[in-house]
């Protein structure tokens, strides 16, 4: 009798086993990729500052982001940042180049921010800040590019 014949029934329960597993074990697509490329940098010094939120209900604000990245700045060319730990749906973006390092958007005294700053789909209103309706992207499964330019008031 052949090898392959002769092994024990234990043996053929494993690999039954092991076939059976098969379907389980398959790979998992890849989680998307947002890539995100922020340009309009004026300045090599500092960092940039990126909040990424997932709900109207946490937008702008920063200790409730889905997302926090810092990114040191080295040059004044554009930045691309790739962040792969995101499941697809509706984000918002909104970053600024903190140029003198105390971690926050610096204002003037009447309240207007005195660094570069931006948002997702470039959104610009003048007198106030972004809302969630100008900002918010959908992130398919495909993964998404969003640019953004940092502009001064």
């Amino acid at each position: 009798m052949p090898k392959f014949l002769s092994l024990k029934p234990q043996k053929h329960l494993f690999f039954k086993g092991l076939l059976l597993l098969f379907p389980f074990l398959s790979f998992h697509p890849a989680p998307p990729v947002l890539q995100i490329q922020i340009s309009g940098i004026q300045s090599a010094q500092g960092k940039i500052l990126l909040s990424i939120y997932n709900s109207a209900g946490n937008y702008m604000q920063i200790e409730k982001a889905s997302v926090l990245r810092s990114i040191e700045v080295r040059s004044t060319q554009t930045i691309q940042v790739n962040i792969n730990d995101l499941p697809p749906g509706e984000y918002a973006i909104s970053c600024y180049h903190d140029l003198n390092g105390n971690a926050k958007l610096d204002k003037n005294l009447v309240g207007i921010p005195s660094e570069p700053y931006g948002f997702s789909n470039n959104a610009r209103p003048k007198f106030r800040a972004a809302t969630w309706e100008e900002t918010r992207f959908y992130l398919n499964a495909q993964g998404s590019t969003i640019v953004l330019k940092l502009e001064n008031w």
